[in-house]
C-alpha cells in the first residue's frame, strides 16, 4: 500500500516511518554542530539510500562505535561522520537489495551503514547476506534502538566531501521544515 500525499509514493507507512526515525535517533547522539539529513537523497556516485546524514559524534559514542582509533585524540580534531539508513519492511525487499553479488548496498559508501527493520525482523529472517559492517536497528517504543553495531568504514575524504556537497548545495542553505517537524514529532 503506498503512503498517499506522502513525499515518497512507492513506500508503505511502515517504511516511511522507520525511516523518518532516523534523524531523531542520530539528534541524541550528534554534537551541537548539528546534522545535515535528507532521506531518498541521491549522492554523487549514483547510490539513493532512503536517509544519509552528516554529523560529527558525541565523544561517548565516538568511542562506542570505535571511530577514536588514535591515543592522542584531542576535542580539537574533527570527526564529521557520513550515515546511510536503509529501511527494509519485507524480506523480498533485503533479498533484492542484499543478494550476495556484491552491487551496490553489499559496497561499503559511507562511514556508518544501518538497517532499519521492523520489530522481530532479524529473528523471523536470514540475513546472513548483509554485509558484517552494517549495523542494524529496530524501533523500541516510538524511538530506534541499536541491535547490532555497525563497523566503522573510513572513506576517502574527497569521496566524503563530494557527497557532502551533494545534500549541501543541490538542496540549498534554508532550513528544511521537513526535519524541523519530525524532530518536534511525538
Amino acid at each position: 500500500m503506498a503512503v498517499l500525499g506522502k513525499q515518497y509514493r512507492n513506500q508503505t507507512a511502515l517504511h516511511e516511518w522507520l525511516t523518518s526515525k532516523t534523524l531523531p535517533f542520530l539528534s541524541q547522539m550528534a554534537t551541537a554542530r548539528g546534522i545535515v539529513w535528507r532521506q531518498e537523497h541521491t549522492i554523487h556516485n549514483g547510490m539513493r539510500p532512503d536517509a544519509v546524514a552528516f554529523c560529527e559524534l558525541q565523544m561517548k559514542y565516538e568511542r562506542k562505535f570505535n571511530c577514536v582509533q588514535r591515543d592522542n585524540f584531542t576535542w580539537k580534531d574533527e570527526y564529521n561522520h557520513m550515515f546511510v539508513f536503509e529501511t527494509k519492511v519485507s524480506y523480498s525487499d533485503f533479498k533484492n537489495s542484499f543478494n550476495g553479488n556484491g552491487q551496490w548496498k553489499e559496497q561499503s559508501y559511507a562511514n556508518f551503514h544501518f538497517l532499519v527493520i521492523p520489530k522481530g525482523f532479524y529473528q523471523a529472517y536470514d540475513l546472513s547476506n548483509l554485509p558484517d559492517y552494517w549495523g542494524i536497528l529496530e524501533p523500541n517504543v516510538s524511538a530506534l534502538k541499536i541491535v547490532q553495531l555497525p563497523k566503522y568504514i573510513s572513506i576517502d575524504r574527497i569521496f566524503f566531501l563530494e557527497a557532502a556537497y551533494t545534500i549541501l548545495f543541490k538542496w540549498g542553505r534554508t532550513l528544511n521544515l521537513i526535519e524541523r517537524e519530525l524532530l518536534n514529532k511525538d
